[in-house]
């Protein structure tokens, strides 16, 4: 993990945020952080997958993208977090 939080920014400036390669290092990215328990740090890139995600309109990606924030939220116990984001999940279940 510490040699790839340097590649962060480095991402970010080459990819334009609905870049698919973007898009799923930010999902490694954080999927990593939050096996890490690393919550603070995991926050912003499951954020980045969400909102890349949405921006491609890809169902499969955003439900997976807010499975993590939902995992996420609850690990890190801020159940509210993961109740905002908790109906947005259903509904993309609901949308298959």
């Amino acid at each position: 993990v510490k040699l790839l939080m340097p590649m962060i920014p480095d991402v970010e400036e080459a990819l334009p945020q609905e870049h698919p390669e973007r898009i799923v290092f930010h999902a490694n990215m954080g999927k990593l952080l939050i096996a890490r328990k690393d919550y603070d740090q995991a926050e912003p890139q499951v954020m980045a997958y969400y909102e890349g995600s949405c921006l491609l309109n890809d169902p499969h990606q955003i439900k997976d993208a807010l499975q993590t924030l939902v995992k996420l939220y609850n690990r890190w116990d801020k159940k509210e977090k993961a109740d905002e984001y908790r109906p947005l999940l259903v509904s993309s279940m609901q949308g298959q």
